[in-house]
């Protein structure tokens, strides 16, 4: 049911664009979406009629491209880099649409033994006992897990281990 209506929100975002019906419709998103994306492009395509030039990034950087200029149709960012955008006048007010909420997750390498990540100690054991952990350097997460691991009392203990990709 949600990614219906998350499929059902994407297509009312790109028909609202106006342009001609050959044209693709750029679409500027955060790294956050893309799978959802992936998963309904070719539906929501058939729906309207139109092919999109989908654009994935992180959150700053696609908020940095908008406020230097750079042309779109539709742009799916955090919350917070929307508002920014707004106020700044780059997005109209009356576009802004909240398709959806998500949380952050742990992922692990193929085949690697599920994690224990059931309570706070037990995060903080499996993070502890990780040979290393990586997160994106400008992407929205970042602050949040810089915070969980300063929580949890081992932010200095995993600089070591941190990949910044």
């Amino acid at each position: 049911m949600r990614m219906r209506l998350i499929t059902i929100a994407f297509i009312v975002l790109c028909v609202q664009t106006g342009h001609a019906q050959s044209n693709a419709i750029r679409v500027m998103a955060s790294n956050g979406v893309k799978g959802v994306i992936d998963e309904i492009g070719a539906q929501c395509e058939k729906a309207i009629g139109r092919p999109l030039a989908i654009d994935f990034n992180t959150s700053a950087s696609v908020k940095q491209r908008i406020q230097s200029g750079e042309s779109f149709d539709v742009a799916i960012l955090t919350s917070e880099v929307i508002d920014d955008l707004i106020k700044s006048g780059k997005i109209a007010a009356a576009g802004r649409a909240d398709l959806a909420r998500s949380g952050i997750g742990f992922g692990i390498r193929a085949g690697s033994k599920k994690p224990d990540i059931g309570t706070p100690e037990a995060v903080k054991r499996t993070l502890l006992n990780a040979k290393s952990i990586t997160y994106v350097p400008d992407g929205a997460s970042r602050v949040h897990i810089v915070k969980m691991l300063d929580d949890l009392g081992i932010g200095n203990d995993m600089k070591p281990k941190t990949v910044l990709v």
